[in-house]
C-alpha cells in the first residue's frame, strides 16, 4: 500500500520485551500520515542471535470514547524486524504493545494528534 513511504515512529517502549529474565527487544508504535494508519514494529537485540521461535502478539488498539479498536498480530518465527497489522486510526491516541507470556514492552503514543 505503500504506507512505508511517509511512516515515523511515533514512540519507543519504555520497557523493553522480556521473557524468563531475558531481554529480546523493543516495540515501537509507527504512524503513516498519508495512509491515517498506525502498526507496532517489534526489533529483537542482535537479530535474534539464536534464532529462537518467538511466540509474540503484536497489537495497537485506541479508544476514541464510544469504542475500543483492536488488532493483532501473531508471530512465531525468529526474523527481526516484524510488523503488526495496521489499524486505522487518524486523530486518536494509539497504543502498540508486544506480549509474551506475561512480559512485554510497550509504547504507546498518538497518531499524528496530541494524547
Amino acid at each position: 500500500m505503500g504506507c512505508d513511504r511517509d511512516a515515523y515512529t511515533v514512540r519507543n517502549s519504555a520497557r523493553p520485551i522480556t521473557f524468563n529474565g531475558q531481554t529480546f527487544g523493543r516495540i515501537e508504535l509507527r504512524w503513516s500520515p498519508s495512509c491515517g494508519t498506525n502498526w507496532g514494529r517489534a526489533s529483537f537485540y542482535d537479530g535474534n542471535p539464536n534464532g529462537e521461535h518467538l511466540p509474540i502478539w503484536i497489537s495497537v488498539q485506541y479508544s476514541d470514547g464510544s469504542q475500543v479498536k483492536v488488532v493483532t498480530f501473531q508471530y512465531n518465527g525468529s526474523g527481526s524486524p516484524v510488523w503488526g497489522n495496521m489499524l486505522y486510526a487518524p486523530g486518536v491516541c494509539t497504543t502498540a504493545s508486544a506480549d509474551r507470556d506475561q512480559s512485554y514492552g510497550d509504547a504507546t503514543g498518538t497518531s499524528g494528534q496530541g494524547c
